[in-house]
């Protein structure tokens, strides 16, 4: 039986949607099909009122990303900035690991958010994100960055959680910048860059991100959408 509910949700609770009324609504997920609007609809908040919604990034942070990769690559500062202005709070950049997971969430896996890439290759990158997103909330990946950059010398191993941010930093901020003249900044643009992000997802899930099955042509062949069929089965398959 399918119910219909006419409200505003009014904050999260664990295992409940809370909405405006009064009613709560016992739920183990939320799926917020949003289309193309970058947020929600609403503002996400838990019990006591500490916003969920992606949280901006430090703007030190982001200047220290961008600083750096114009360094490590200064063809990057000739590359035209847009002065377009974001229309809502929550289409300012925000700091997303893999994209999708806010940072100070990490450890609870209650969320993600799908979709705040703009890209042409929505097709291989949604079924991707899906998947990924699910075995996540499941805890079945451990997330980290792909290298230590922070280094706790008190604790005498990595501050993970310091790598991932900064990784995360540079990983949108290049993605920014790259962005086509005149498009708005409020997401990550992924034109060129789709595939190697796949391949970064399929390696946290551990699934082969080579899918031709032959060298040559992972050379020369165009990868496309039915090249990733199969993808869950795989991951099935793996558990």
């Amino acid at each position: 039986m399918v119910r219909v509910h006419i409200d505003d949700i009014d904050y999260l609770a664990p295992s409940a949607v809370c909405l405006k009324s009064g009613t709560s609504l016992q739920s183990s997920a939320l799926v917020c099909a949003t289309g193309w609007k970058t947020g929600p609809g609403f503002p996400i908040t838990s019990a006591d009122g500490q916003a969920i919604c992606p949280p901006r990034a430090d703007p030190e942070l982001l200047d220290g990303a961008r600083s750096h990769l114009y360094d490590q690559f200064p063809g990057l500062a000739r590359v035209p900035v847009t002065t377009q202005k974001p229309h809502h709070e929550n289409e300012f950049p925000s700091n997303l690991a893999r994209f999708m997971v806010p940072l100070d969430r990490l450890t609870d896996r209650s969320i993600v958010f799908l979709g705040r890439i703009e890209t042409p290759h929505t097709a291989i990158l949604a079924q991707a994100q899906a998947l990924w997103a699910v075995a996540y909330l499941g805890g079945r990946i451990k997330l980290g960055p792909h290298k230590c950059c922070r280094y706790d010398e008190s604790a005498g191993q990595c501050n993970s959680l310091l790598c991932l941010r900064w990784e995360s930093a540079l990983q949108g901020e290049f993605c920014r910048i790259m962005a086509p003249p005149g498009r708005t900044k409020r997401k990550p643009q992924m034109l060129l860059d789709a595939l190697l992000y796949v391949d970064v997802l399929l390696a946290d899930l551990g699934l082969d991100s080579r899918r031709t099955g032959n060298p040559l042509l992972e050379l020369f062949h165009s990868y496309g959408p039915m090249d990733y069929r199969g993808l869950i089965d795989e991951w099935k398959h793996r558990q």
